[in-house]
């Protein structure tokens, strides 16, 4: 187990000087992460050689730290002066002096004047591991050096994973349904926590905008275009990140803007996103207003990248391959495999990382998707494509067809984001019964269909499902007014 020091609690470190002459360093900034050390005497060092500096100091470092010794800019710069083994270590144990080992890559020797600015001394908490000695490693997503064989059941697949950046809270934890699978007397249910990814960027996309925000970053964007619904979450999450990483975010949202915005939207607006609003606006025109919109800006000297509806496409799915290589993991430790991992599906982006990462990590459960827009056939063509650009785009060959997966459709209800009085009464349901919030839009149809298919006999008793929890908890607030509705009609029909 690894133990970080607390990084918010005072600590002091002891410093002594055993040389007149010594300058003990200090922050000169507010900001600032290191501390200047000083020369103590004066020290030739001869051109191409390597010499040990004094500072005259000592040092007795708290337990959980350590001291990094790192070169200073403006010697290697202008005096090609550099610490060879940067950065250098100081254990917390260790009472001798502190010296510096400087290597003078110039043509001339130079002089270290007494007080000359040597190095930088930073001082960082350190994880103490305990070590446990093991006949085979757990695989992961790039195995050496991307999808390698790693002993797992698939196809070894080379390629270079994307480099992403760690935003969500991972790994997710996975609970069991007890008292929901005890009522309804059917198959064992399980529920993967993606609405713990965090906060502002809480739900399945920031898994997604993990990989994406670091391609914008490698290639010099500066603001992150995306659309969807008023209530979006994923316009949300796009939002958060673009605030996260000091970028500007523009979203297109589908529907038009409330005098006093709640959910997701007043959210948005916190987060300091530009909206465009497009009253019933399809698809099509959603893209074609996007790119619009990142062409203005290009005439003004700034990068825009668009992000498509959900974040579906082949580099926003490397985020659920990923999220299937947690659960394989998980599921080793739990010794346990589900039969069937069921998830929302609203732009398909989601589905197709599954499906994905279920054939590259060799996992036997079955994907299904609930559709909570659309209908089965607009979500195949979304799949194909994803999976046909994850091909061409990664070069990695992939057999996943329809038969990889299942599209469970009926539960769309009175239309996407539209609610039905029996599914609020459901999601009230869920979280009186297991203490767990479903949003409207996607989890809470999805959750309400697949404990319908389970009274209907689709699943049975002895068979074990993962449902996915995607997140989208703030589209409850904007139906606050129908939950009170429904709330008083019931009790009144029942009282």
């Amino acid at each position: 187990m690894c133990r970080l020091p607390s990084l918010t609690s005072p600590m002091n470190v002891h410093i002594a000087k055993i040389h007149a002459d010594a300058i003990v360093p200090h922050y000169v900034h507010p900001g600032d992460s290191g501390m200047d050390l000083y020369s103590v005497e004066d020290t030739v060092i001869p051109a191409g050689k390597t010499h040990i500096v004094r500072t005259g100091l000592k040092i007795a470092l708290p337990e959980g730290y350590e001291g990094q010794v790192r070169p200073k800019s403006g010697l290697a710069l202008h005096h090609a002066l550099t610490i060879p083994n940067t950065p250098g270590t100081i254990d917390n144990g260790y009472r001798g002096e502190l010296r510096i080992i400087l290597h003078n890559q110039g043509q001339q020797d130079f002089l270290v004047q007494k007080h000359t600015k040597i190095a930088q001394l930073v001082i960082c908490p350190v994880a103490r591991a305990t070590i446990v000695e093991v006949d085979r490693l757990d695989e992961t997503l790039r195995g050496e050096g991307g999808f390698g064989s790693t002993g797992l059941t698939y196809k070894p697949t080379a390629f270079t994973v994307p480099p992403k950046i760690a935003l969500a809270h991972l790994p997710t934890p996975i609970q069991q349904l007890s008292r929901l699978s005890q009522q309804l007397a059917g198959p064992d249910l399980f529920i993967k926590r993606d609405d713990c990814t965090g906060i502002a960027v809480s739900g399945n996309k920031v898994r997604k905008l993990e990989f994406i925000a670091a391609q914008a970053i490698e290639q010099g964007y500066q603001i992150l275009i995306t659309c969807g619904g008023v209530q979006s979450n994923h316009a949300r999450a796009t939002a958060a990140v673009a605030a996260r990483l000091g970028l500007k975010s523009h979203l297109v949202l589908r529907g038009t803007a409330d005098d006093i915005p709640t959910g997701n939207a007043l959210l948005d607006q916190i987060l300091g996103a530009q909206m465009t609003y497009v009253p019933d606006a399809d698809h099509a025109t959603l893209d074609t207003m996007m790119q619009d919109i990142a062409a203005e800006y290009a005439r003004h000297g700034q990068k825009a990248l668009v992000i498509p509806l959900g974040a579906s496409n082949a580099i926003g799915a490397l985020g659920y391959v990923a999220a299937i290589e947690e659960i394989v993991a998980q599921c080793k430790q739990m010794q346990w495999v589900p039969d069937y991992l069921v998830s929302a599906t609203g732009s398909g982006g989601t589905l197709a990382g599954l499906i994905i990462g279920k054939e590259l990590f060799g996992l036997s459960s079955q994907i299904i998707g609930i559709n909570v827009s659309d209908d089965e056939a607009y979500f195949h063509r979304e799949i194909d494509r994803i999976l046909q650009e994850f091909r061409t785009q990664y070069g990695v060959e992939l057999a996943s067809d329809h038969s990889s997966y299942r599209i469970i459709s009926g539960y769309v209800g009175a239309g996407y984001a539209l609610s039905r009085p029996e599914e609020l009464r459901f999601i009230t349901h869920i979280a009186r019964t297991e203490g767990i919030l479903l949003d409207p839009t996607y989890t809470g149809k999805a959750m309400y269909g697949l404990c319908q298919e389970i009274e209907k006999g689709t699943f049975t008793a002895g068979e074990t499902i993962l449902f996915l929890h995607t997140g989208g908890i703030y589209g409850i607030f904007p139906k606050a007014r129908e939950f009170i509705e429904w709330e008083q009609t019931w009790n009144a029909s029942v009282s």
